[in-house]
């Protein structure tokens, strides 16, 4: 198991996971928030681009399977990184959104539920896409860099 953690992988994953960390809080803005969310999903496949370039500097044997290892773990970083803070502050607005619109406990309590239902399922969904999305930036910027190594 420790072959696919490469200490280039990580320490991209570790950088994208905190500019995701940014791009996902910001998200939280209102009206804003959708166009940072979808940012996002670009954080991740720079991710995975990332990891691929910081192996091929410094001398890894970069294929197209380990672009894609490499961009999996360092989306998989990120993607936990990033959306745990994020689950955190989606838990802590919803209870505050519920709290302050309800006119009961129980309707309070139910937001609560609900809020913390909803952002259980993004966080789990959020860590698969960026670990999807990691696999494919490093996969597609190894095969682009392995087919002009050819051509060259």
């Amino acid at each position: 198991m420790q072959d696919f953690f490469k200490p280039y992988a990580v320490r991209a994953g570790i950088l994208g996971g905190v500019v995701g960390i940014v791009v996902l809080l910001l998200s939280l803005i209102p009206l804003v928030g959708l166009c940072f969310a979808l940012l996002a999903w670009l954080v991740y496949l720079g991710t995975g681009v990332f990891a691929v370039m910081q192996g091929k500097s410094q001398g890894a044997a970069m294929t197209i399977q380990q672009g894609a290892i490499d961009g999996l773990v360092a989306g998989g970083i990120a993607g936990v990184m990033a959306h745990i803070v994020k689950f955190m502050a989606d838990i802590i607005v919803g209870a505050v959104v519920a709290v302050g619109f309800s006119s009961s406990a129980g309707d309070a309590a139910s937001g609560i539920v609900g809020s913390l239902i909803g952002n259980c399922l993004g966080l789990v969904f959020g860590i698969i896409f960026a670990i999807i999305l990691g696999a494919v930036g490093g996969l597609i910027y190894a095969a682009i860099q392995q087919s002009q190594s050819k051509t060259a």
